[in-house]
């Protein structure tokens, strides 16, 4: 009997049809794993609940003293907190630990007291609750954006991105049981640049990166890189965001606190490198030379080398590429010029990478990277972590510029072009 095939292209009433779901041969799996993963991780403050979160703990003891004791905020001359602040944050503390050696000292500027004044109102349980749900939010959102901007458009990004979010989960994990603010930098290098001349988006990059400069400051840094692209609706919104959280302090704390910050701040001065943790570029010169300090004139000219490199690297090989390339470059380029770098920042060499190699399609160079920082999340011994880490941040520094595609002369690439328009 003779049977007359299907037309081509379409498919026999017998033939199984595709359904979404049916595992890796469905395309939107990679999509719906990784918004599952960010689930996961949005969880992990619930999770983590009751727990000691020995980060957190400073700014809400901060929000609670601010007000009424503003000269026992910030640490003394010789780096220890002051005793009004070691018994408020001895209640985080579990019972058998030294509390002296687990209580921390507030760096962070007075412009970020008056949200602390609202989360010391809180119970210590709910306001280290909430410092572990921003820090796990800034994470997902930062990834958010990563899978948005380079996935979507690229089915051959997926699955590396998946596996960088992955492996950089043991980091995530601690950095937000810790209750860190570090993932804002994070968020801020994923967000970059290149959408912020619409209002929304100018809007939501300007929040995070006022909220890193008032927990950290030194993201300040970075605002000649605006004024160079011109970023005036970004600049705007973290100006008045600023200055909105300078009133709002003044309201609830004294001005005497900034003379207090100011004063406690100077007498770091030229010990930052000393510290045992500390992962910096200088730190790791100190571990080789004993007496380098961050200090003097030997240190300013490594400090302005570094800083001539970096501008040139990036005006030779950035000025026309990608803006998002040359926000998340900033932020390394910074990283390797801080006198005071924790292992909690290095999470922005992942989306600085991603960027990077987006236009070579280098996709799996990111789990990659995000494995050297899981590490800095596992390994415990300082002095293995102090004789690595400032190399590779600053190898970073200076190849990444190469890594990224450069556009052909008199060219700008599309990602740039989008930015401007």
């Amino acid at each position: 009997m003779h049977t007359e095939s299907p037309p081509a292209g379409t498919v026999s009433p017998a033939a199984p049809h595709p359904r979404s779901g049916d595992g890796p041969a469905d395309p939107t799996w990679p999509r719906r794993a990784f918004l599952a993963l960010l689930v996961c991780w949005l969880v992990l403050p619930l999770a983590q609940w009751g727990t000691f979160a020995e980060d957190a703990a400073p700014f809400v003891v901060a929000g609670r003293l601010a007000p009424e004791h503003p000269d026992a905020v910030y640490a003394g001359a010789d780096g220890r907190v002051t005793e009004r602040f070691e018994a408020e944050g001895c209640r985080f503390v579990p019972a058998g630990l030294d509390c002296a050696e687990f209580v921390l000292p507030f760096l962070s500027p007075p412009v970020a007291v008056a949200p602390l004044v609202v989360l010391g109102a809180l119970g210590d349980a709910v306001a280290v609750l909430v410092l572990r749900l921003l820090a796990a939010a800034a994470f997902a959102g930062g990834a958010w954006v990563l899978w948005k901007r380079l996935a979507e458009p690229d089915p051959a990004a997926r699955v590396p991105l998946l596996a960088a979010m992955v492996v950089l989960t043991p980091f995530v994990s601690t950095v937000v049981h810790f209750g860190q603010n570090a993932p804002l930098l994070f968020a801020s290098a994923a967000i970059g640049l290149s959408r912020t001349d619409r209002g929304r988006h100018a809007a939501g990059a300007a929040l995070v990166w006022v909220a890193s400069i008032a927990t950290k400051l030194f993201p300040l840094a970075l605002a000649p890189l605006l004024l160079v692209r011109r970023k005036w609706l970004l600049l705007g919104w973290s100006a008045a965001l600023l200055v909105a959280l300078a009133v709002l302090g003044a309201l609830v704390a004294p001005a005497s606190l900034l003379g207090h910050f100011v004063d406690s701040s100077a007498s770091l001065s030229g010990t930052r490198v000393t510290s045992v943790s500390n992962l910096s570029v200088d730190a790791g010169l100190h571990r080789w030379f004993d007496g380098w300090r961050d200090e003097g004139g030997a240190f300013a000219l490594a400090l302005g080398a570094r800083l001539a490199a970096f501008v040139g690297l990036y005006w030779w090989r950035l000025r026309d590429a990608d803006e998002d390339v040359q926000w998340s470059y900033a932020w390394v380029a910074l990283l390797a010029l801080h006198t005071q770098v924790w292992w909690h920042y290095l999470a922005v060499l992942v989306p600085a990478t991603a960027y990077a190699v987006r236009d070579r399609r280098a996709w799996w160079a990111v789990p990659g990277v995000a494995a050297v920082v899981t590490a800095t999340a596992v390994i415990t011994d300082d002095a293995l972590l102090v004789g690595v880490v400032p190399p590779v941040l600053l190898g970073a520094a200076l190849a990444l510029p190469f890594v990224a595609a450069r556009p052909a002369r008199g060219t700008v690439s599309p990602a740039a072009r989008a930015g401007t328009r």
